[in-house]
């Protein structure tokens, strides 16, 4: 029986990937509810899977299920998945604690009042690297590229990672994309979210000072960006595909972001509602499972 509600978790997993991208079009929505969306869509597939696992482990190996032996192959297949969820977890934090102590090595500098680890490249990056408290990593090659606006739109750009957290809750979000990789649309979603946390950091910069000088500067520092360059858990300004770096762009140039959070129309609020519900529904299995 276990077995049977393992494929089950994976099934309904996999249907609330084709289903939500149906119910929920993001396209056209602005900035909160594409985000919540996407958000949405990205965790609760995971959260039905998780839900299965601890229904399974709760029940044991022991007993019947509605009138069928539950077996030890259910819980040995949990188990085996939890140990690989965590060596994975356990490898990349280890390499995100390494790309820190590289940066923590880096000497201490300020520029227009933002405290910084700057490093020599020829290529013009700005990014935060950690966890809750990130440190700001900016190479010398945007130093001598950029004017003091620029410079100010930039360090803007990445203040506001730090303002909402990005690596910290994009440590964890990676994490579960490893997981889910083997689900539908996963790819998709991740993509989506990195675009929308890119579009958040560009609107509270450009909150504070000029849109259009954002995105000026966004444009420039992309094209001076030719070689790839990426640490674990850091988020660089400089490296964007084209199709990604266009629709920044626009949202600065030609539809601003909003970026204030609201509530889901009534609509969407019951769908999710109902997303949440499901995804605990395995959870009520073990009513119906006995020991004896």
């Amino acid at each position: 029986m276990h077995g049977w509600l393992l494929l089950g978790g994976v099934s309904i997993a996999c249907l609330l990937r084709w289903l939500l991208p149906a119910v929920w079009k993001t396209s056209s929505q602005d900035w909160a509810q594409r985000w919540w969306t996407t958000l949405s869509q990205f965790l609760l597939p995971p959260l039905l899977l998780l839900t299965t696992a601890i229904a399974i482990l709760q029940m044991g190996h022991h007993g019947h299920m509605l009138g069928h032996s539950v077996g030890r192959f259910g819980c040995h297949v949990v188990m085996m998945l939890g140990a690989i969820a965590l060596v994975i977890l356990a490898i990349q934090g280890l390499n995100s604690a390494w790309s820190l102590y590289q940066v923590s090595q880096l000497p201490r500098q300020s520029i227009q009042g933002f405290e910084h680890r700057q490093f020599p490249s020829p290529v013009p990056m700005a990014a935060r690297i950690g966890f809750w408290n990130s440190e700001l990593l900016v190479s010398t090659a945007l130093v001598d590229q950029l004017t003091a606006d620029e410079m100010e739109a930039i360090l803007l750009h990445e203040q506001a990672h730090l303002e909402y957290r990005d690596t910290f809750w994009f440590f964890w979000l990676g994490w579960i994309r490893r997981l889910t990789l083997w689900l539908p649309g996963t790819e998709a979603l991740w993509q989506e979210l990195l675009l929308l946390r890119e579009l958040r950091a560009d609107a509270w910069a450009a909150g504070l000072t000029d849109g259009l000088l954002v995105a000026e500067t966004l444009f420039k520092v992309t094209q001076a960006a030719a070689a790839p360059h990426r640490w674990e858990g850091a988020y660089f300004s400089g490296q964007e595909d084209v199709t990604r770096l266009e629709a920044r762009i626009q949202a600065l140039v030609v539809e601003p972001t909003d970026t204030s959070i609201r509530a889901f129309p009534l609509t969407q609020r019951l769908w999710l509602m109902a997303g949440v519900l499901l995804s605990c529904l395995p959870l009520l299995s073990s009513l119906y499972h006995s020991v004896g």
